[in-house]
């Protein structure tokens, strides 16, 4: 996203955000009234506050979840936290009201795990996740005080030895499942936003124009529209006079950064084992893509909470692809500038700059120059992982274009 661009605002959100504020103002100035100024003990430790006191801090982690899934880098983000929260460990220590592990504490924890373990959450059914999250939460509340044990060194966890003081605590467990549960809440609003703010998304369309709904975005799918011709044979050697593409995603949070349009265009030589659409392997398969195609893309990338675009296969990189592809590209530099372009290839770099090699013709060079991220590399089943961001399989690499052309030699991107 551009500098100039702003994201959509979120207003239940923001209210949220408003109200946790709030509460926890009020929650550090009841303390420390009771605290500094005299007042009775029971305005702070009765059992209606007691209460109150746990949807206060569930609702701050809870918030601080969604707002980690926008996040763009949880891992640097959690790391600047923690470095914060032991510098708070060290200054209370002198100040003999040592904090071992506080909010701060487990904030950053929880930010650092979830960095290290978004693929395998995300890869989950939509539905499994907060099920899975409410009955831990259950599970785990009595942690939330600390569970007493003789067993030392699992404080981190909410089991604690009856010497264990720490002046302010919040355990990984039930909180990092409150947390956890936060970043599928905004994981489930950013598709709102994307539902509610799509350029098409509230036009109902009969069959024949091929738009439908799928679990994570609006689809435009041609499978519904294609012609007896489009037999979806291989035809490998055969020269086409135009593209095709398979289908178009307008609002995608799956293959690349933020909020994308995806453009699944046809043909692939690769044909990596278990793909997981082989349909796409057909050059004829779909439909032509055309100017028609190119101002509709053009417009489902305008929205300001749309990051750029993702280019999906088939293959982006076969010759005929790519001859294809430029011209539509130059076009999304010229009008749309601040968007990014995310590329995927089964190719490798090395190959799309290997003279003779297959993929590489007369247009690749540039068309490199026009994309920001290229994943490349073959989907290779024994390779699988599923805790992998934006790839199948490891020995997939996420490069940074620009960098990399600068540089001269391959720079992986950086989730910032």
């Amino acid at each position: 996203m551009s500098g100039t661009e702003r994201p959509a605002r979120i207003e239940l959100m923001d209210a949220l955000r408003g109200l946790a504020v709030c509460l926890m103002v009020l929650h550090h100035f009841l303390y420390d009234l009771c605290e500094f100024l005299g007042a009775p003990w029971w305005l702070f430790t009765n059992p209606v506050f007691d209460v109150l006191h746990y949807f206060f801090a569930g609702l701050f982690i809870f918030l601080s979840g969604i707002s980690s899934d926008f996040s763009r880098s949880n891992l640097k983000r959690g790391a600047k936290a923690m470095a914060i929260a032991l510098g708070i460990t060290l200054v209370t220590y002198f100040m003999d009201m040592t904090i071992v592990f506080g909010v701060l504490h487990l904030l950053a924890s929880c930010m650092l795990l979830f960095g290290l373990t978004r693929g395998f959450w995300e890869a989950l059914p939509a539905w499994v996740l907060p099920v899975l999250c409410l009955a831990l939460i259950f599970l785990t509340a009595p942690c939330a005080d600390g569970v007493t044990t003789q067993t030392p060194h699992l404080w981190l966890f909410g089991f604690t030895t009856p010497d264990f003081a720490s002046a302010d605590y919040f355990p990984l467990l039930p909180w990092f499942f409150v947390f956890l549960l936060g970043t599928w809440a905004g994981a489930m609003s950013r598709r709102a936003a994307c539902r509610s703010g799509s350029t098409q998304p509230e036009r109902r369309v009969s069959p024949s124009s091929g738009v439908t709904r799928c679990s994570f975005t609006f689809c435009i799918s041609p499978r519904s529209m294609r012609s007896p011709c489009c037999s979806g044979s291989f035809l490998s050697d055969r020269r086409r006079s135009a593209m095709y593409y398979g289908e178009i995603k307008n609002c995608d949070i799956a293959n690349g950064e933020g909020v994308r349009v995806t453009l699944f265009v046809s043909g692939c030589t690769n044909r990596c084992k278990n793909c997981f659409q082989p349909q796409t392997w057909a050059f004829d398969y779909g439909q032509p893509f055309t100017a028609e195609t190119e101002e509709a893309l053009l417009q489902m990338l305008a929205p300001a909470y749309i990051n750029g675009l993702t280019l999906l296969g088939g293959e982006p990189f076969e010759p005929e692809n790519q001859r294809g592809l430029l011209p539509f590209l130059r076009l999304v530099r010229e009008r749309l500038p601040g968007k990014t372009v995310w590329a995927f290839t089964g190719f490798t770099w090395e190959q799309l700059h290997t003279d003779g090699s297959h993929p590489r013709c007369e247009v690749t060079d540039e068309l490199l120059s026009l994309v920001d991220v290229l994943v490349d590399g073959r989907f290779v089943e024994e390779l699988h992982d599923i805790s992998l961001r934006f790839r199948g399989s490891s020995n997939q690499r996420i490069i940074d274009v620009p960098r990399t052309l600068s540089s001269g030699g391959i720079t992986l991107w950086e989730d910032q």
